[in-house]
């Protein structure tokens, strides 16, 4: 393996396969209603989560407008508690 081929898989698992460069096509129909809230709204779409799995497809979420950003802010918190508590152990 060379540097460019590791580069793409570092690309993949943490910003997706659109950021690597491949195409991504999906026929998938969404749904009229949030599958986690249960509410009607017109604001649901399959978008990118704050999460980094290596799993790519674990990174996407199908939601309303709301539930995302209700996901993305405790994703965001997580996160922020990973950088503190690394932050304390090199103290």
């Amino acid at each position: 393996m060379n540097k460019n081929d590791d580069m793409e898989k570092w690309l993949i698992a943490t910003f997706g396969r659109r950021a690597a460069g491949e195409a991504v096509e999906s026929d998938e129909t969404l749904p009229s209603i949030c599958p986690l809230c249960g509410d009607v709204s017109d604001t649901i779409a399959k978008r990118r989560r704050n999460t980094a799995y290596l799993d790519d497809k674990n990174n996407w979420l199908i939601s309303c407008k709301a539930c995302f950003e209700e996901d993305y802010e405790n994703f965001q918190e997580l996160w922020e508690m990973i950088i503190i508590q690394a932050d304390e152990e090199k103290i």
